[in-house]
């Protein structure tokens, strides 16, 4: 049996099987909260199971909301470092050019169509930056410059890893690139890209 199965199993009759003593456990005071996306999941719920659960519906948080959440958390993690990287501008700016990078990523390869359908940007892979940016060490990152690196190449490693083809990998560091030209006009591009 599938773990969903024992889970509604346990949730019908409040008891289980104790395989040793081959009696039955009576089960109370258990309650349950589960996550689930049905529109993609490749085995869909049973509704025996689902059942027993009060669905909630959620949308993705809007660009202000993400603006919000992410902004909090960076300029906490930037309390630390040196003064230039505290200031509330920087961490907002790196805020707003990690969400166009990430709506503008979900675009191009949107219309990629079919073939590419894998390459879904969605909110984990602006998650996946921000895991990267907070395990910076202040006395590490002390210039802009620095964490800027940081930031394109953890940009680089959640967004363009999963591409399979050169041409979309150079699709997607030419997007970095403008993104990152618009938003950190003061910071020398070849600082932020050493490669080039």
């Amino acid at each position: 049996q599938s773990g969903v199965e024992l889970v509604r199993q346990l949730l019908d009759r409040q008891c289980m099987l104790e395989r040793e003593r081959l009696s039955l456990m009576l089960i109370q005071g258990v309650y349950i909260t589960a996550t689930i996306n049905p529109s993609t999941s490749a085995c869909p719920p049973c509704p025996r199971t689902l059942r027993h659960f009060f669905p909630i519906a959620m949308d993705q948080p809007g660009t202000e909301g993400l603006q919000q959440i992410f902004s909090t958390v960076l300029k906490s993690h930037l309390r630390s470092f040196s003064p230039t990287l505290r200031d509330e501008s920087f961490a907002g700016k790196i805020v707003s050019a990690s969400i166009e990078l990430s709506q503008r990523t979900a675009l191009l390869f949107m219309r990629a169509g079919v073939e590419r359908s894998h390459y879904g940007s969605n909110l984990r892979n602006l998650v996946w930056v921000y895991k990267g940016l907070l395990l910076a060490e202040p006395r590490l990152f002390v210039e802009p410059s620095s964490f800027l690196s940081l930031w394109a190449h953890e940009s680089l490693r959640s967004y363009s890893d999963p591409l399979v083809s050169d041409a979309d990998r150079e699709a997607f560091s030419r997007l970095l690139r403008d993104v990152s030209k618009r938003y950190f006009k003061e910071v020398e591009q070849h600082d932020i890209f050493p490669d080039t």
